[in-house]
């Protein structure tokens, strides 16, 4: 995962068509999908998003994409829509060599949804990379806070950060 939001030369095309694969069946077997579906990326930084290499993003196209396949082989009909729906207050920085502690701090007040949603607004929110789960908690409450209701969260991999660090 770190290579696909890096590195120059990774074939993330392949990786992501894998996981994003994967994901989308863990979801079609775990939990009970409603008929209409948001799936919310978490946010990331305008460069990132820039250079293409907004993750999070990528995956939760891909997952509703393969989302809608298993649909069609069920028959069973579907609205599914990929929706950037959060975003940074101010730039948070980066979290890479922040202990768990300082990641939550930062994260905290630094993600805001960016609309209102109805009561049966349904998410499912996908992250790249969690290590202490700080950005996420921050999405969820963003997104709550303005009605929503999350049901899921998909994450591509989890970083192996000490319990002592968080």
């Amino acid at each position: 995962m770190v290579a696909a939001k890096h590195a120059d030369d990774f074939p993330s095309d392949r990786y992501l068509s894998v996981l994003t694969r994967a994901l989308a069946e863990r979801i079609w077997e775990e939990i009970d999908l409603p008929k209409s579906l948001l799936i919310v990326p978490a946010p990331s930084s305008k460069k990132r998003i820039e250079s293409g290499r907004y993750v999070a993003g990528q995956i939760a196209i891909g997952v509703g994409k393969e989302l809608m396949e298993i649909a069609g082989v069920y028959r069973r009909n579907l609205v599914i829509q990929v929706v950037e729906a959060l975003g940074f207050v101010s730039d948070g920085g980066t979290q890479a060599e922040l202990s768990g502690i300082e990641r939550r701090t930062n994260r905290e007040s630094q993600i805001q949804a960016r609309t209102f949603f109805s009561n049966e607004t349904q998410i499912i929110l996908v992250d790249d990379v969690t290590a202490t789960g700080a950005t996420l908690k921050a999405c969820v409450k963003a997104l709550e806070t303005k009605g929503a209701k999350v049901i899921g969260i998909l994450v591509g991999a989890i970083s192996p950060m000490s319990i002592s660090q968080t």
